[in-house]
């Protein structure tokens, strides 16, 4: 009662927490964190396994081993429960393979508690660290009855099906010696009803199985580069070639006792094989590019500073309407004031010398004086100007697009440096982030209608037009909404700043190309500028063989500028 108490609670604390937690995930499985990940890992294993002894022993059982292991270098904690397949009720049997769960889940739901009322980064990191491993990844694969885990021997007494898996795949393969070869088994006996889920069960497991392969070797590929070469190869030996090999002894040597026929299998492969030529080279498959992009005013107005400076007062706010001319900022420096006083008493001096030098008679020291006057008369009137642009005005009149400019009095600014950008409500519009593979379908489609998904509230999808792309690619990011740590879908990485008083920049992992989506007047009024959408751009329709085609050719070549 307790433990569903918790798990209940802590279900409801991860939908209140959900946006936070989805925005932290991502570094918590970055490379620098993974000795944290691991050594949670073992952690949660370790009580893991001792939970299945202990709940073994509680019903009278016993456990002969207990310790670690390791399969491929990976430390694997384990106990032997084996007795427990003795007990006489299937219940304590289910009880004692679902014990390790049980306590993963218990722990889970407690690290997500602490999570939410903690404010150390570190303990964040790891509590969310448990509550993935020891809640997600629990119930993805421990619970899951399609791999030989916890759920699996949970499932199978349920049923009530001893070597579920063994007796499901071998009558799977069976059934598939029955539809190419014609060969008959003998009837075990078995309800219709039990063969049904045998033969379920083992088709779904052998396909989890297949996607499962497939999933880690590209999460392997992404990880460490180059490994999912290796990884495909070893991969298309065990699926295709080894399958290909037994399937062709079996077909070549003769089995007295199955009696297969050969002419049944070469009809029944060159049908089906005929099917899928035919499908492939006729069936169309829609090529959908979705590409992402954040609302912007465009075009947007950069305020920047022209003359360095401390902020000493800040007449605006974010989101505030402003007009061309309205103060923004005021910077002061008192560098330029001292310099500006210096010049004056230089310049008064230049022009005593002048009277002095006229009252002589020194033609000449008057005219050197005079060439000397103009040029402290045009430093003074630099400086004065500089002096007069410390004062930051909007050059446009929009709306105030900054997120921590009301924090800027006492800062230092520099010269050149970002203030504010000022848009223009009615100018929304959608900036769309172009990679570099994806250019050239993107031209295709310019001045062309567009699909728009909202992410947020406007659920419905909205047309637009994409009206132009940048042929310079950049690696700024065009706005922090997109950057993978605010939650968008763009890698960044942090520029460190040369300046102690300013903060890091992000920029884009991969250059991109921005493009730009033209929107409805409805459509700018119902968003909001940073919300996050994706375009959907449709090309030409291409048959299913031509892509897959296209997908093979593209990745050889990746494959092959990395070897490079």
């Amino acid at each position: 009662l307790v433990w569903t108490c918790v798990l209940c609670l802590g279900g409801i604390r991860l939908l209140i927490d959900w946006r936070s937690i989805a925005h932290d995930s991502l570094p918590v499985i970055a490379p620098q964190n993974w000795l944290w990940l691991a050594l949670v890992w073992c952690g949660l294993k370790v009580a893991h396994e001792i939970s299945h002894g202990l709940c073994c022993l509680s019903y009278g059982g016993t456990v002969r081993v207990f310790g670690l292991n390791t399969v491929m270098f990976v430390p694997m904690p384990f106990v032997d429960v084996s007795s427990a397949w003795r007990l006489p009720s299937k219940w304590q049997r289910m009880h004692v393979a679902f014990a390790g769960i049980f306590v993963e889940l218990l722990i889970a739901s407690l690290a997500i508690f602490v999570r939410s009322y903690s404010d150390n980064p570190l303990l964040r990191m790891l509590c969310l660290q448990v509550a993935l491993t020891g809640g997600v990844m629990t119930l993805f694969f421990n619970m899951n009855p399609l791999t030989r885990f916890d759920g699996y021997y949970i499932f199978s007494d349920w049923i009530e099906l001893p070597n579920l898996a063994q007796i499901a795949q071998r009558l799977v393969m069976q059934m598939a010696k029955r539809v190419f070869f014609g060969v008959r088994f003998s009837n075990e006996d078995r309800p219709f009803r039990q063969t049904l889920l045998l033969a379920t069960y083992g088709v779904i497991a052998a396909c989890w199985k297949v996607l499962m392969t497939i999933s880690m070797i590209f999460a392997a590929e992404k990880l460490f580069h180059g490994a999912g070469v290796p990884l495909a190869i070893l991969s298309a030996v065990l699926w295709l070639a080894l399958p290909i090999v037994r399937g062709l002894h079996y077909f070549v040597s003769a089995n007295i006792v199955e009696r297969p026929s050969r002419t049944r299998f070469v009809v029944i492969s060159a049908a089906t094989l005929s099917v899928c030529f035919v499908a492939g080279r006729s069936v169309l498959w829609q090529e959908e590019l979705v590409l992402p992009a954040v609302v912007d005013f465009v075009p947007a107005e950069t305020v920047r500073c022209t003359v360095a400076g401390f902020v000493s007062d800040v007449f605006v706010r974010p989101g505030q309407t402003v007009r061309a001319g309205d103060l923004l900022l005021q910077l002061a420096n008192p560098q330029i004031d001292f310099e500006i006083a210096e010049l004056e008493v230089e310049v008064a001096r230049s022009q005593i010398r002048c009277q002095q030098f006229q009252t002589a008679g020194d033609i000449a020291s008057r005219q050197t004086e005079d060439v000397t006057l103009t040029s402290l008369r045009t430093k003074l009137s630099e400086k004065r100007r500089s002096r007069d642009e410390l004062t930051i005005r909007t050059p446009v009149s929009g709306i105030v697009i900054a997120d921590d400019i009301t924090n800027l009095p006492g800062q230092y600014l520099s010269s050149g440096e970002q203030v504010c950008v000022v848009g223009d409500a009615a100018e929304k519009n959608l900036r769309v982030v172009v990679s570099q593979s994806d250019l050239e379908a993107t031209l295709g489609v310019r001045g062309e209608t567009v699909v728009v998904r909202f992410r947020g509230a406007m659920h419905e999808p909205v047309s637009g037009t994409l009206t132009e792309v940048d042929p310079r690619a950049s690696g700024q990011l065009i706005h922090p909404a997109l950057a993978a740590t605010a939650g968008g879908p763009l890698a960044v990485h942090a520029i460190p700043s040369q300046e102690s008083s300013q903060r890091d920049t992000w920029e884009l992992t991969q250059p991109c190309f921005i493009g730009t989506v033209m929107l409805s007047d409805d459509v700018r009024d119902r968003c909001g500028a940073g919300q996050l959408a994706s375009v959907h751009l449709y090309l030409n329709r291409r048959t299913v063989a031509d892509r897959v085609a296209s997908a093979v050719e593209k990745w050889i070549d990746s494959k092959r500028s990395e070897v490079r």
